[in-house]
């Protein structure tokens, strides 16, 4: 291990092998920084000697340590469009070159399940993602680049393959930072808005070919139209490229109700029929449509009973889907408990909402709570719950490995930890709709649940979020990883018969979204079911209820049942028992 030290006074402990060492431009190794925060430092092959080139750099990485480091210390990252680009959070010069970079590594959400990049390009592929999805994705993408436009930058290769999109929300990411400059140190300091009309002409029309603005349908809104010939037509000149907010406010206008909550079918069916020589996606859990698997061939799956509506009626993935309408500086959380506020991935961005209500009173031996009425504290616990998982298709594996950070080889991951459906003891299937790594501790935790996580080194928590197949039954799942068994354990034993307030996980838009905007009050008096399990070195917290907030207490064991059933699927045998 090498320690290597940044322009800004900190150092960095760098591996000895290479994590890439096939760029042409640079070898790229991981590294930590002095809070134990996981980098990446690339190594240029030829260094930067250019002091100008070197002063750039430099105003970079004070905007990068401005907006990432700032809200990663606050708990809150990727809520502003200003940390969902890959800043360089630290320099590496050795007399008088620049030689390297500190940057942050890509988050989990933008990597394919193989690990490579989710790259724009595979958005026009064979399968397009959905117009609404795509709008969403455009939108934010015309945020992210406005943040450089307006302080001056020029980012230089705005290409597809260096503009990333979440898997399950319209998110983007941009990476390659390292030839960031000033705009007026570069020869067309235009470029990325060519850069970004090109992005947007394939993205909302992936069926028309890489030549920008070949084919603009006529029903076009007229804004937009009139952006894209002032984009490409060779009659205007650089500099009436239209800006990232002229884009941002034209796609809102074109395809969003004026208050911003909801997108036009008819605007949006343009764009359908643009792309209707595309094959239509499959419809999986991890897809931004959220629909079920098919199912033909299985056995008919039972739906929890209808109940009367508490709140407004359901927001869900049809008709029409509500939009992610995002501000261009950095949004940082709530920190009163019991209110809604933005969750944040731990690397950048946001896909759920999270509302700290989860008030247990857990008693000794107690790891089960319901409530309905206008109780949050009542608990009933059924004693002996067995949570045993399903035998390993692999006799040989050791399960004992899975008790101790250094020998439990589980990936940290949504696929590994979370099953994308599962099937309750009630027959009642539900889907994977939104999911997420975040940090342990959250401001809406009540204060012993922070302590007993920080004093056994929680290290991450994995999030999901259920709905079942008739949009009835919202179920919050909590999957948090400690470096030991005994530290789990330690945490589980400790909040026994304490009151505990954990979090509850909704996705940001559609079916379940009411869920986290409704009133504490009105989530408060609402039926649940929640339940806690230790298991192996991971501890499981869930939460259940009606997504309308029904405080009919019959439904209770429609509740129990996924709230409790949930614990056996979930954690690293989710991930072993096919291997």
């Amino acid at each position: 291990m090498v320690v290597v030290a940044g322009l800004s006074g900190e150092s960095y402990s760098v591996d000895a092998e290479p994590f890439y060492a096939a760029g042409s431009r640079s070898v790229q190794y991981l590294c930590r920084d002095p809070r134990g925060q996981q980098r990446l430092y690339k190594l240029y092959r030829t260094p930067v000697g250019s002091p100008e080139a070197i002063e750039w750099a430099r105003q970079a990485m004070v905007l990068g340590r401005d907006s990432v480091l700032t809200a990663e210390a606050g708990g809150s990252t990727g809520a502003g469009a200003a940390e969902a680009i890959g800043w360089p959070l630290d320099l590496i010069l050795h007399e008088g070159l620049l030689i390297g970079a500190i940057l942050p590594l890509i988050p989990l959400d933008f990597l394919q399940p193989d690990g490579r990049p989710r790259t724009f390009d595979l958005l026009w592929g064979a399968a397009p993602q959905a117009a609404y999805f795509r709008v969403g994705l455009m939108i934010r993408l015309c945020d992210i680049v406005r943040v450089l436009d307006e302080r001056g930058l020029v980012h230089g290769d705005l290409s597809p393959k260096n503009v990333l999109w979440h898997g399950t929300a319209p998110l983007a990411y941009v990476i390659d930072t390292a030839g960031i400059a000033a705009a007026e140190a570069v020869p067309d300091r235009f470029k990325d808005r060519y850069d970004l009309a090109s992005l947007l002409w394939r993205g909302l029309f992936p069926g028309a070919g890489p030549q920008p603005g070949s084919v603009i349908p006529a029903e076009l809104d007229a804004r937009v139209s009139a952006l894209f010939d002032r984009a490409f037509n060779p009659v205007f000149t650089a500099d009436a490229r239209p800006s990232p907010y002229e884009w941002a406010e034209a796609l809102r206008a074109a395809f969003l109700t004026p208050d911003g909550a909801t997108y036009l079918p008819e605007a949006l069916a343009v764009l359908d029929r643009h792309a209707a020589g595309f094959a239509a996606a499959p419809t999986v859990a991890s897809t931004p449509t959220g629909g079920m698997p098919q199912t033909s061939g299985m056995p008919q799956q039972s739906l929890p009973p209808t109940v009367g509506m508490t709140v407004g009626s359901q927001t869900g993935w049809s008709n029409p889907q509500q939009p992610l309408v995002y501000q261009t500086a950095p949004q940082g959380n709530s920190n009163t408990a019991l209110k809604v506020v933005l969750a944040s991935l731990v690397a950048v961005l946001l896909i759920a909402v999270v509302v700290g209500v989860v008030v247990l009173n857990r008693n000794s031996g107690n790891d089960h709570s319901t409530a309905s009425g206008t109780s949050t504290t009542t608990t009933s616990i059924a004693p002996g719950k067995s949570t045993t998982p399903p035998a390993p298709s692999t006799p040989t594996f050791d399960k004992g490995t899975l008790n101790q950070s250094g020998t439990d080889k589980t990936p940290f991951t949504a696929d590994a930890l979370l099953p994308q459906t599962f099937t309750d003891s009630k027959n009642v299937a539900y889907t994977l709709r939104s999911s997420g790594s975040k940090p342990c501790v959250s401001s809406n935790m009540s204060q012993n649940v922070k302590d007993a996580l920080n004093n056994n080194s929680c290290q991450n928590m994995m999030t999901g979020v259920y709905i079942d197949q008739s949009d009835k039954i919202l179920l919050s799942i909590e999957v948090l990883v400690f470096p030991s068994q005994n530290q789990a354990t330690t945490v589980y034993n400790g909040l026994k018969g304490q009151n505990q307030t954990w979090d509850i996980w909704c996705p940001t838009n559609g079916t379940g979204s009411s869920v986290c905007q409704a009133p504490t009050k009105t989530m408060f008096a609402a039926t649940y079911s929640s339940w806690g399990q230790q298991e192996y070195r991971y501890l499981y917290e869930s939460y259940a209820l009606y997504i309308n907030l029904t405080q009919d207490t019959s439904v209770t064991d429609w509740l129990e049942a996924p709230a409790k059933d949930i614990l056996d699927v979930v954690g690293p045998d989710n991930y072993w028992h096919t291997r």
